[in-house]
Parts: structure tokens; sequence; C-alpha cells
């Protein structure tokens, strides 16, 4: 057994024109948000200098809320609905859909029992796996490599897998020794698997992935071998209500689920096709019901691509309209009923400047634009099932042949010309080469722009470029002014919050100004404005947080601006319990414990701060700030021998390689 310096530790109309530069960084696929470079613009507002967007943004907050503060001493408590366009949405399209009980993939099988085996060869039905019904033999049982300052380990026991990390030697042993042990594998396998934990009602990944085209453990996407995540990165609602079939997410609790939490693992028959309670019931003979199942091949173009949206466009961004969550989309929906999706102008071009997804390659094709609504996704994919690899060439020919047959558009070079470049003659393997980033999540494996000569640059899916954004096909997916305007001040919150630049958050108040006219129960709106206000310190904000917070008390978002704008403010013993509470919910936060230390130690309650630096260093043994922060608190109540222990992990840390945010809150 190793002996560790360190215990270990177990856990179980607006038409936004935005500019980014060049050194933005891709997110993982469980990251909670994107980064964005500070910099940007907005054409459709007047580009004031920084000065005036502060003092305008203060100025107009300062109205909002004599506003507010007016009615609400006139007892006016209602909800916001400041306009027809707001009502509606509000309101769904075939409100029915929302109270359909889900039966279960299943259930569906006992019927159609044919093409459920088939389904079963899509890696769509393999997108999540408990660990234990993981039987993929390419996956190497237990592994040990190093990356960086650290050595990482797999064990894959009969009921259980354990990454563990383990810090450089000091001393002759290693620093700290750190498992996790993970549940769920995400993926199909094709291109790998991600794992993930639930702890304390919410999904966290490891920092170790499974890479299929390498065959090999490495970090998982995006953990660069200095500065990493560990096991603290946050899996949100959307990247769950993708990769999982079903969850039990708890109502107005961002990113929280029940102990139960999976209802089905896999994607299943329902994400394309609704709910199947009421079909079974119509099937079984009860002739007072509509038969409600969806087939989407009949639904209007938008409506039957938006069922392939819902998943398979990541955009720049996607905000959510007001009143949904991410697990709201039926078959049946357009894709704006439920999101505002933000994409880069830039991302279709033949220059091969980088797209993250075939939607936005296939959108930009011919193939596409030519078609009039009846070329989409299923025109070439089959949502049941895919060919062998045998039959791969053969089956995309003919449904390439569809529409370039002899007697319609037929290829232009001649039979014998092609089969010399590509002997098998496939169409793909020359218009939609592979791409180089297979291991890269959130971006195409095939270039589907389509494209009719061969020699155009192929897309490169790592390349970076400034990027213009605007709203994904508005056209198709229509989203009023108003609602324009609500996201992209919740786009422009969510830079200001990535980057805290207090220019970017005056831009996004100015637009979010609006839906504060009354007392809101827009929580995002609310959410996002309390922490420009806290990044522009104006002093509304903590009022912002707190409604908020009385809307949705178990919004860690929340909370975590509360409790920020109570340690800048010094309101010590509130700044301690938003803290504290934040950290009931989410207690697997290393940051907030250090923040939590700070706040008690402000108090003068220096045991107490003594624990929750130590708590931080638990959970996160790089965290360096922290092992400072416990080393000076230990030395002032005299433990010496705690003092020392942190004193080591102060000098191993400070000489090894440098690491970007392991050193602050």
């Amino acid at each position: 057994m190793r002996q560790m310096l360190f215990p270990r530790g177990t856990i179980g109309g607006v038409q936004p024109d935005l500019c980014r530069t060049p050194d933005d960084t891709s997110c993982a696929f469980t990251q909670n948000r994107p980064r964005y470079p500070e910099r940007h613009r907005l054409d459709s507002l007047r580009l004031l200098n920084e000065a005036q967007r502060l003092a305008f943004a203060f100025a107009l907050l300062v109205i909002v809320f004599g506003c507010q503060e007016q009615q609400n001493q006139e007892g006016e408590h209602h909800s916001t609905v400041r306009s027809d366009a707001v009502a509606s949405m509000r309101s769904w399209p075939h409100d029915d859909r929302r109270t359909q009980e889900f039966v279960g993939s299943q259930q569906c099988r006992e019927c159609h029992e044919e093409i459920f085996r088939r389904y079963q060869s899509h890696p769509m039905s393999r997108s999540v796996r408990t660990v234990t019904e993981l039987s993929d033999s390419r996956v190497a049982r237990n592994a040990e490599f190093q990356q960086g300052p650290c050595q990482y380990e797999v064990d894959w026991r009969p009921d259980a897998m354990i990454h563990t990390e383990i810090g450089e030697t000091f001393d002759g042993a290693p620093l700290y020794q750190q498992d996790f042990e993970v549940e769920f594998a995400v993926g199909s396998g094709q291109r790998g698997y991600s794992f993930l934990s639930y702890q304390s009602g919410g999904l966290f990944q490891s920092a170790l992935t499974w890479y299929a085209e390498q065959e090999t453990w490495d970090l998982s996407p995006g953990y660069r071998p200095e500065s990493h995540p560990r096991f603290e990165r946050r899996v949100s609602d959307g990247c769950v209500a993708c990769h999982f079939g079903r969850m039990s997410p708890v109502d107005s609790a961002p990113h929280r689920f029940h102990e139960d939490v999976v209802e089905e693992a896999a994607i299943g028959c329902e994400r394309c096709h609704g709910p199947g309670g009421t079909h079974v019931r119509f099937q079984s003979g009860e002739s007072d019901l509509v038969d409600s199942i969806v087939n989407p091949s009949d639904l209007p173009p938008a409506h039957r691509e938006s069922v392939c949206y819902q998943c398979h466009l990541h955009g720049v961004d996607r905000i959510l309209r007001e009143g949904r969550s991410e697990y709201d989309f039926r078959p049946g929906d357009l894709l704006s009923d439920i999101w505002t999706v933000f994409v880069s102008e830039e991302s279709v071009d033949a220059s091969g400047t980088s797209a993250v997804s075939q939607v936005e390659q296939i959108t930009g094709s011919q193939c596409f634009q030519q078609s009039q609504g009846a070329f989409g996704c299923i025109s070439c994919h089959d949502p049941h099932g895919i060919p062998r690899e045998d039959e791969r060439v053969a089956y995309y020919r003919n449904r390439c042949l569809t529409c370039h047959g002899e007697e319609r558009t037929p290829c232009g070079l001649p039979a014998e010309q092609r089969t010399t470049q590509n002997p098998m003659d496939s169409c793909i393997d020359c218009h939609m080469p592979k791409l180089s980033a297979n291991d890269v999540p959130h971006t195409s494996q095939t270039d589907h722009r389509i494209l009719k000569q061969p020699q155009q640059p192929a897309f490169d899916a790592n390349s970076k470029s400034g990027q213009s954004l605007s709203v994904f096909q508005r056209d198709q997916f229509p989203v009023s002014a108003e609602s324009g305007r609500r996201a992209t001040g919740l786009l422009f919150a969510n830079q200001a919050s990535a980057t805290n630049s207090p220019r970017t958050a005056a831009e996004s108040a100015e637009l979010l100004a609006e839906f504060l006219a009354s007392p809101s129960e827009d929580v995002p709106v609310l959410k996002a404005q309390s922490f420009n206000l806290y990044l522009l310190r104006n002093p509304q904000s903590q009022r912002l947080a707190e409604l908020a917070n009385e809307r949705e008390p178990m919004n860690e978002a929340v909370l975590e601006t509360l409790s920020l704008i109570c340690q800048h403010t010094g309101q010590i013993s509130k700044g301690i319990e938003y803290t504290q509470e934040l950290l009931r919910l989410n207690p697997w936060n290393s940051p907030v414990w250090e923040r939590l230390a700070v706040l008690q130690q402000n108090l003068g309650n220096e045991d107490a701060a003594l624990e929750s630096a130590i708590r931080s260093t638990e959970i996160n043994p790089r965290r360096i700030s922290a092992h400072r922060l416990a080393e000076s608190l230990a030395k002032k109540l005299n433990r010496e021998s705690i003092a020392e222990r942190h004193r080591r992990f102060v000098d191993a840390l400070s000489n090894g390689p440098t690491r970007a945010g392991d050193s602050g809150p």
C-alpha cells in the first residue's frame, strides 16, 4: 500500500452580429457553458464607449427598480406578462403532449420487434450504459499512464470502475491519491466513452476518457495536463437531455436529479416519436383517444428536421425560451419553440472554416438548399439502424442516386475516371470525406457540406476563427423581436460570466432591462441580470438575486451569485448562510469551500475556517490557494502538524508546472 502525505478521498427583431477572436477554446461535451473571448460587438446596438454603457446600465436599472418598488408598495404581485409576444411564449403548441406519459422502449418492442432489434445496431441505442453493463472488449480493463505531474489509473472491478489521480512524488511518497468511482459510460463506443458519477444530486465527469480510435485511456477532451477540472466538472441539463434517454430532473433546480437518476439510460423510441402512453392505449382499443404517436417523416420539413436538431445542432450557444427547460422538446415542436440557437455565419464556407455540428454543414450544402425542404437528415440516415461496414458504400451510394440517378443529375465524372480514383466508386468517400478530429466531441466526423469538387479544402474540425453570429435559420425557426432581444441579452450574459467582462455585462444589462419592468418570474433573466450588475458593481444586483432565489431556492447559480455579492460587500454572516446552502446542495465544489473558509475567517471563526479550507483541499488536492489558507489558519491555531502537511503541498505544487486556475477561488 502506498504511503501518502494526504489521506485517500473517495467521492462517490434583433439581428446579432457578434465577432469573436480566434483564441476561443473548445469545450468538452459536459462543459456547463461555452468559453468566450472578451471582445465582441453587436451591430444592432449603438456602440457606446465603456463608461457610457456603465452609466446607462446603472441609470436604467435605477429606473426599473424604482418602478418595481412602487408596484410592490401598491400590492401588485403579479407575474410578468409584458406583451402578447411574451405571453405567447408561455403557451405550448399541442399542450397535451406535455402531459402524455412515457412508456419506455421495451413497451414499444412488444409490437415493433423487428424495428427494435434493428435499432440496437444504432449508436443512439448505446448512448449511455451503466459501467456494469459496459461489455466492450476493446476497452482496456486496467491502465496506468502519466500526464503532466500526475499519474492516472483505471481499475475495472466486477461491480465498479475506479478512476484514480496520484500526485507527484514528494519526499519519496506520492503527494496524494484520490479515487473516483464512476457509474455511467457515455457514448456508443465508436469514438470512445466518457464517464460520470452521481454525487449529491448532480452528475460529475471523470477526468479520464477511453478513446476508441487510439484504443487508449487519456485525459478527457479539453483537459490539459497542467490544469483541468479533475473530478469537479458538473454535467449540465443540456448535456444530459441529449446523451441520456430520460432522466428524473428536480423541478426548478437546474442540473439536479432525484436519487433514481435515470428512467431510461440510452436514447429510445420516444425521443423521436413522442411519449407512447396514449398510443399504447389507443392501439389497445380505447376508442375515445386519438393516436398521439409521431412519425417524423410525416411532419413539415422544419418540424421534421427539428427532431434531429434538438440534439445534433449545438451552435455557439443555445438559449432556452422563457418558461422552457432542456427536457421540454417533443417531436412535432419546432426547434425555436424551445431554444434560440446562435451559430457562426462563417461555419460552412468553402475555405474550410470549422463547424461544430453536421447540421451547420448540411444546411449550407447545395443538396439541402436546392431541395425546397425535401432533403434532410433522414434522406441519408436511417434512424433505426446503420449499415454494416461491408454494406456502407452501396447503402449511401443508393441514397445519393435517389436524386442523382442517370436520368437526373448524374456525377459529372465518367465512371472509368471515378473508379480509377476510387475503386469502390463511393459517392461519400469522394464528396463527404472523413475529418481528422474523430475524438473531439461535438464535431462532425464527416464533411457534411457535400462538396461538388472533391479538391475543395476539407473541413479542419480543430480550426478557430473570428465568428459573426446569427440566429439559426430564422425564417424556418421564427423568433420574435422581443424573444430575440431576450436571447441575445442572455447570450451576452453567458459571455460576461465566462470572461468576467464589465463591458459585456453592460451590453447584456441594456438588453435585459426591459424584461424586468415588473416583478419577474423569468428566473434566467433575473439570474443573468443579477450577475451582470455584480460585475458592474451595481447595488441592485443583490435584490435581483434575492428575487431569483425566492422563485428557485435550489438554483445553485443564483446562490453562487449571492455568495459572491455578500463576500464583495462585506455581508459576512449573510454570505456564510448563502454559501453553506450552496454547499448543502453541491458539496463537491472546492472553490466554494475555500470562499466559505475566507468568510468564516473574516467573521473570526478560525476553527470553522480551517475545516472548510481543509475540505477544499480534500476535494481538490491541487488547489494551492486553499493549502496556503489552511497552512496560515493552522499556524494561528497552533496546529503544527496540519500546518506542516499543507506547507508540503504548497512547496510541492509551487515548484511544479504553472497551473492556471488552481491558485485561486
